[in-house]
């Protein structure tokens, strides 16, 4: 069996109806509701935006965030008041508590907690604990999944598990194709989206990993359902050690290129992490999937490019987070050995290769960054952050592969691209203080 290479994207038609002038209050929630397609952070704040005007001009005095319950479904209050056939659209929320639970890491120590991110970026690091990593196990029912969604529902008891879905889907996803799989259906896609190298990585893969690890799951009757879509060289390559690490195949991997009902005949699992306990990145770089991570780097191409050991990631070729005055830092750091790449611009045996040989990375956070645990050290490793926009996640994933770590902090320039400029003067001394 050949990986998928399409995707399905209608980004267009929910900008379209959002974005309609003549939309009624009711006619945009209503399409909402029906909305089954991916909603990601741009798009949210959009409808937020029209939903403002519309709650206005209809004389409504709440905000948008009060329009919403918790799982992005219409809030029962808002729907009681004035739309309360809304209602009757959903699936009842049901509680994933018989589910059978199964530890797979018990609560720990943060060794890597460190509060010097600002609370904007420091969504992690700033835990002095791990919380817990477990399994979740159920029988039956129907998974609805796409590229970028899923929700776990039972249509004979007219339920859905929250736990188990990205969002609160409406009645209205019964009208896709539906397929049935035999044996364990396990769940890895998550609210990330699987065409990040980052999110692919540390969470689904050690997903994957862990069920293999631990026994949850028979190699011969398993499907993991991941997500994103088409799969990209980084997925096939790191698939393809996971291939060889556990006898796995492609037919144990599903990656939805449409939105389809999946009818389970055997057990359906999930995880505390996509969800109930968000521990991005590697369930918060705890020892055991660092490990993991370090195995399957062993069975990826180990080749290196030791010509080049200081490296300066750009991101010239992004649509946000881009560094405005990136032309600067570059003759900065090439004053100081650094050649500057775009890793998109390269194979992946040249971007793996690159990476493995680097003693020095500086550069933009973005999911290049992903790529470090695939060198072995010692690294140093310098990132630059739009001040309100990104994570710690590689700060975590650094410090715990034992690699040194600093940041700089740029000023944002309010264009609603998350663009920024990075201080030459700070950037010259960061570079400068990094371990040679």
């Amino acid at each position: 069996m050949n990986p998928p290479t399409l995707i399905e994207n209608d980004r267009t038609e929910f900008f379209r109806e959002v974005l309609r002038r003549d939309a009624r209050l009711e006619e945009l929630l209503r399409f909402y509701i029906r909305y089954a397609g991916p909603l990601f952070p741009d798009q949210w704040a959009h409808l937020k935006q029209r939903l403002a005007i519309l709650l206005k001009t209809e004389g409504i005095n709440v905000s948008p965030e009060t329009v919403f319950s918790n799982d992005r479904a219409i809030a029962p209050g808002f729907s009681r008041e004035y739309f309360p056939h809304f209602a009757e659209l959903y699936f009842t929320s049901a509680s994933h508590e018989s589910f059978s639970a199964v530890e797979i890491l018990p609560p720990s120590p943060n060794e890597l907690c460190n509060n010097d991110f600002p609370p904007t970026l420091g969504h992690r690091s700033s835990r002095t604990v791990r919380p817990g990593f477990s399994a979740y196990v159920s029988h039956g029912g129907t998974l609805f999944v796409g590229p970028n969604q899923y929700q776990y529902f039972d249509s004979d008891r007219d339920v859905y598990y929250p736990a188990a879905s990205l969002r609160a889907f409406s009645r209205d996803i019964l009208k896709y194709r539906r397929l049935r799989l035999p044996g364990t259906v396990v769940l890895i896609q998550d609210f990330g989206n699987g065409t990040n190298f980052a999110h692919f990585a540390f969470d689904w893969l050690t997903r994957v990993m862990f069920s293999l690890e631990t026994g949850l799951v028979d190699i011969r009757s398993c499907t993991f359902i991941m997500g994103g879509g088409a799969i990209g060289a980084f997925q096939a390559a790191t698939l393809s050690a996971i291939f060889c690490m556990y006898g796995l195949t492609w037919d144990n991997f599903f990656f939805p290129l449409e939105r389809v009902l999946i009818d389970i005949d055997g057990s359906f699992i999930f995880f505390s992490d996509q969800k109930l306990r968000p521990a991005h990145p590697a369930q918060m770089a705890h020892p055991r999937s660092i490990e993991l991570l370090r195995r399957l780097n062993s069975y990826l191409p180990s080749e290196r490019h030791l010509n080049v050991t200081r490296l300066f990631i750009s991101r010239s070729d992004a649509k946000f987070r881009r560094i405005k005055n990136e032309e600067e830092l570059i003759a900065i750091a090439a004053q100081r050995g650094y050649k500057s790449i775009s890793l998109a611009s390269l194979n992946m045996a040249d971007q793996f290769a690159l990476v493995r040989g680097a003693r020095q990375i500086a550069g933009a956070h973005g999911m290049g960054f992903a790529h470090i645990f695939l060198n072995d050290g010692p690294l140093s490793v310098l990132e630059l952050f739009n001040p309100t926009q990104g994570t710690d996640a590689y700060s975590m994933i650094s410090r715990a592969l034992g690699f040194e770590y600093d940041f700089e902090i740029g000023d944002d320039l309010g264009d609603n691209r998350a663009s920024y400029r990075i201080d030459p003067m700070g950037f010259s001394r960061r570079l400068d203080a990094m371990p040679q």
